[in-house]
């Protein structure tokens, strides 16, 4: 754990990143700074060549931004919002840029979450990678995907269960790499104790539904780590058809004794 300047509380972070059962390779990729409390989720655009490069590209510019920006030091949340999305913009360009560069990249690109925590947490994403809180033993989600499925339920075309089983859910309208600007949903989200943050890629989501998530929290709840790999093993026992990450933050008062 690291403890947030300013509050004294302690930061828990954990993250885990599996390859599920039926992709040959791992095109997620994670990081996770608690020192700086920053984390960063990244999944490679399915079906598209060197999604993993996209992937790791995406998190090691945005990490590597963040640090520049030394954003643990960032006290006013909208200063952190502003450093976040020059985060993800540079990570755009740099995957844009090798897409042009290097043939065998061309058409890569990737979806992202990730939060910098300070006084407040600061959130942003684009594509289908998801944000939720738990909080008093109950799951919401944060962020609303930017695909085509999640268009047409906007528009009354589809309800939530056939957007769910559509064949066409995970076509993107939002990612990094796609376009050259980006606009990247953010928000500010107040600090609450013993509130959890969960990022995951939809290689949880597509397959495992929010009341399950739920109630794996409720019953793993006092062991972060319990908690992350419960939930990877819950979408692998339902074919772990992608990859699947998991990242879940959480802070607690300095005086928790944690285990």
């Amino acid at each position: 754990m690291s403890v947030l300047p300013g509050n004294g509380l302690k930061l828990e972070m954990v993250g885990v990143t599996d390859k599920g059962l039926l992709r040959e390779r791992n095109e997620d990729f994670i990081r996770l700074i608690p020192e700086q409390g920053i984390a960063i989720l990244a999944d490679g655009m399915g079906g598209h060549l060197a999604g993993d490069i996209a992937s790791r590209m995406a998190v090691e510019v945005i990490a590597e931004e963040l640090l520049k920006q030394s954003v643990g030091s960032i006290e006013q949340s909208e200063a952190l919002r502003v450093s976040l999305v020059k985060a993800l913009e540079k990570a755009n360009t740099a995957i844009r840029q090798a897409s042009i560069d290097q043939p065998e990249c061309r058409g890569m690109g990737a979806t992202v979450a990730a939060c910098v925590v300070s006084n407040q947490v600061v959130l942003s994403h684009l594509g289908d990678s998801r944000i939720y809180i738990f909080h008093d033993n109950t799951l919401s989600l944060l962020t609303e995907d930017h695909t085509l499925a999640q268009r047409y339920v906007n528009q009354g075309l589809l309800n939530a269960e056939q957007a769910r089983n559509w064949s066409g859910r995970s076509l993107l309208l939002k990612g990094l790499g796609i376009d050259p600007v980006i606009a990247p949903d953010t928000q500010i989200n107040s600090l609450a104790e013993n509130c959890i943050y969960l990022l995951c890629s939809d290689g949880l989501t597509d397959v495992v539904s929010d009341e399950s998530i739920s109630q794996t929290l409720r019953a793993t709840t006092d062991n972060l780590e319990d908690s992350a790999r419960e939930l990877i093993a819950l979408a692998n026992d339902r074919g772990g058809p992608d990859n699947i990450s998991v990242i879940l933050i959480r802070a607690k008062s300095s005086d928790y004794d944690h285990g």
